[in-house]
């Protein structure tokens, strides 16, 4: 009815469009009921009078044509108009939800429960999920105790065993430490810095180091020009052990099982191979399967890589030189060959 006193008045009445005072206006979104199929051409300039009330006429043409043949105002259907396929499930879901909260026994389960109920129920449950997250941020707290304690208890075993000082400055052994990824960078440090590793020979070297990334357990010998060496790396496993339980530092199974990881298996193996054996007679020498050798010997090459790296941080160019010709010894034939079809 608006707008047909709107047309009148502008159009058929007489008067002039001018004093209609025809504005847009900005409406919330929440008004918004729904959205048909049917739409408007707007003229492309709506500030002119007429052409405002263009627009009201076009309206009125609109809702008299809705109210003759409701299909032309019909909503939207999100599914089948906008292509939607995720709003044809919630249709179906929300229309399941009516027809069950309609059903006689959800209602009679309703009823039988009570409103009171329903509240206890309610408050016991928001109880019990705050004191849920209360536990949760207890432990949460206990558990931030426990790894700073841990953490002071190590900080303790490196200052005992000189990797930093008093002030907590990284020292040359930790230095050293920290280029050590693929093997126990203490123990590994220690026997490097503290024993008398250049007098061995390159492939000796090799083979000791073998201790360190070792997995494989069968049936061995230790070679007679190595023994010395090994009881030195076994020596310094036990000194990090004893001094890590002296600071608190839980070692698992104690002293003897921290000893026992350094393993001997691929000593008389790696040796045997950077004295130029074949990789049939290395082969021979364990019941381990050619994969596991290739990979032992591969980890072994990245353990002295590393080794040759922390030599460079502290300046020690004997040791470089000692390593880089265990690293040549060791990278040979089919165990670093790019790929295995040759």
């Amino acid at each position: 009815e608006a707008l047909n006193s709107i047309i009148a008045m502008g159009g058929l009445g007489g008067s002039d469009p001018v004093k209609l005072d025809l504005r847009p206006i900005s409406i919330p979104l929440s008004w918004i009921a729904g959205v048909t199929k049917a739409r408007i051409l707007l003229p492309p300039h709506q500030l002119e009078p007429l052409d405002r009330l263009d627009i009201v006429r076009s309206m009125s043409d609109l809702l008299k044509a809705g109210a003759a043949m409701p299909d032309v105002l019909a909503p939207l259907c999100p599914f089948r108009d906008l292509q939607l396929e995720e709003a044809k499930a919630l249709v179906e879901k929300k229309s399941k939800l009516e027809q069950a909260s309609s059903h006689s026994d959800v209602k009679a389960l309703v009823k039988d429960v009570g409103e009171g109920d329903l509240q206890q129920k309610l408050s016991t449950w928001m109880k019990y999920r705050q004191e849920t997250r209360d536990l949760a941020a207890k432990m949460k707290r206990a558990r931030m105790l426990v790894m700073g304690e841990e953490l002071k208890n190590k900080m303790r075993v490196l200052r005992r065993l000189k990797y930093i000082n008093d002030e907590n400055i990284v020292q040359l052994k930790g230095k050293f430490a920290c280029r050590v990824q693929t093997a126990d960078s203490l123990v590994a440090t220690e026997w490097i810095l503290t024993s008398d590793v250049l007098q061995l020979d390159a492939a000796a070297v090799a083979a000791v180091c073998s201790l360190f990334i070792c997995e494989e357990r069968f049936a061995h010998r230790i070679p007679a020009e190595v023994e010395a060496p090994i009881a030195e790396v076994k020596a310094c496993a036990k000194r990090v052990a004893e001094v890590s339980i002296s600071c608190k530092v839980q070692i698992p199974g104690g002293v003897l099982a921290f000893e026992q990881k350094f393993r001997t298996e691929l000593v008389a193996l790696t040796l045997a191979w950077c004295k130029g054996a074949s990789f049939l007679e290395v082969s021979k020498m364990s019941d381990c399967f050619e994969g596991s050798i290739v990979r032992a010997l591969r980890r072994l090459d990245m353990l002295l890589l590393q080794l040759q790296e922390g030599a460079q941080a502290l300046g020690e160019s004997e040791l470089i030189a000692k390593v880089e010709e265990a690293r040549k010894l060791l990278g040979r034939d089919v165990v670093f060959a790019a790929s295995l079809y040759v």
